[in-house]
């Protein structure tokens, strides 16, 4: 039964007693029940039973007696049980039947009712609670997800900080753009790698499988020494790699970084191909790797489930990877920043060979940048989570 059905079960009954007699007992019960529905509303509301006494006065009529109880019944099962009329006794004026219940006690049906509403206030505490964990861990996840593109193209010790679902460390540290959101170019370093004569590497080999595990081997190798200098591994291409240093998660000593990284992939791949001769017929002499450097604004992109980085640096990159077998060449922006980082490093001039637009001016460096000089970028070194 609704609020309106039981206001019209009380109406009903007061009229109808209001008819026969209008007694000021009459008006009592009714007032009486007026009063329990307002106070009750909320428990009803909340489906929360509660037992009380309601009382009123003797009513001298079997017509009252039959109202009163009518409304009272009514009320009783709107509420599931809020009011229950307790010990009435039947009794008799003259002919007629008498009805007394026991008085009402307004004080007790609203300590009642504050404790309900209490009650409820804690559970909607609890609720809320439990819901804002829920949404947390949810999106702890969906961060964790979102970021899973990542964790394999940098290097584990910085893992812990991006499994905490950091998101805005991350979006700090590598604006990555996606449809949804627009492109926000970031400064960075651009590193190209060329396997430098890679198709006779192949011919040479005593079979594809050997060479296979080659440059397995080799692909993991390079990524590593990479992303241990605080780089991006984009893509290994079977015939070379890309890789990127933002600023702002490469650190300031980013221009110092990827020459180290450059200059150990070079020493890499001199044991890993020693230590490969035998997966090949003939050992070429005149192979190695070729590393283009180049530096300015790109746009990291996320394209399936990788990074990659677009701009012009990460094409004048790939063209000086041209070089000479076991030679780095650096592109004249990522020459200036490198010289402004470290003014102790030497470079020599060298010609690289680009197809149809000639030869280019580059810079081979010809010494290590100064460890003393190369730091953990200061997102990381200041973590707690950090790893040496």
């Amino acid at each position: 039964m609704t609020n309106d059905e039981l206001g019209k079960a009380i109406l009903d009954a007061n009229k109808q007693a209001s008819e026969l007699f209008g007694s000021s007992d009459v008006k009592k019960a009714v007032d009486n029940l007026n009063n329990i529905k307002k106070l009750i509303t909320p428990g009803i509301e909340s489906n929360k039973p509660a037992t009380q006494y309601i009382g009123g006065s003797s009513l001298a009529n079997p017509y009252e007696s039959i109202a009163f109880r009518q409304a009272i019944e009514a009320l009783d099962k709107l509420s599931g049980g809020i009011v229950d009329l307790k010990s009435s006794e039947r009794g008799t004026v003259g002919n007629q039947e008498k009805l007394v219940v026991p008085p009402f006690s307004q004080a007790m049906l609203k300590e009642e009712n504050d404790e309900l509403r209490a009650h409820l206030s804690r559970n909607d505490e609890q609720i809320a609670e439990t819901r804002k964990g829920i949404l947390t861990v949810n999106l702890k996840l969906t961060r964790q997800i979102e970021i899973g593109h990542l964790l394999q193209r940098v290097h584990e010790k910085t893992h812990a900080q991006f499994m905490e679902g950091n998101i805005e460390l991350i979006d700090r540290l590598i604006p990555i753009t996606t449809p949804e959101k627009k492109a926000q170019p970031t400064p960075a370093f651009l590193l190209s790698i060329d396997i430098r004569r890679s198709t006779d590497l192949m011919l040479n080999a005593k079979d594809a499988s050997y060479f296979a595990d080659f440059l397995d081997e080799l692909s993991r190798g390079l990524a590593n020494i990479i992303k241990g200098q605080f780089g991006i591994f984009d893509k290994f291409t079977g015939d070379g790699a890309l890789a990127f240093f933002p600023v702002s998660f490469s650190g300031t000593s980013a221009a110092s970084s990827v020459l180290v990284a450059a200059e150990k992939a070079h020493a890499f791949f001199s044991e890993h191909y020693k230590a490969h001769r035998g997966s090949f017929n003939s050992i070429l002499v005149e192979t190695g790797l070729g590393i283009g450097i180049d530096y300015g604004d790109v746009n990291i992109l996320r394209l399936s489930d990788g990074l990659t980085a677009v701009g012009k640096p990460v094409v004048y990159a790939s063209r000086f990877s041209g070089v000479e077998a076991g030679k780095t060449a650096v592109n004249q922006s990522a020459y200036e920043m490198m010289r402004a980082a470290d003014d102790k490093l030497e470079f020599e001039e060298i010609d690289v060979e680009i197809k149809h637009q000639g030869k280019h001016l580059a810079y081979r460096p010809k010494n290590s940048p100064r460890s003393e000089l190369i730091k953990e970028p200061e997102w990381f070194s200041a973590s707690p989570t950090s790893v040496e």
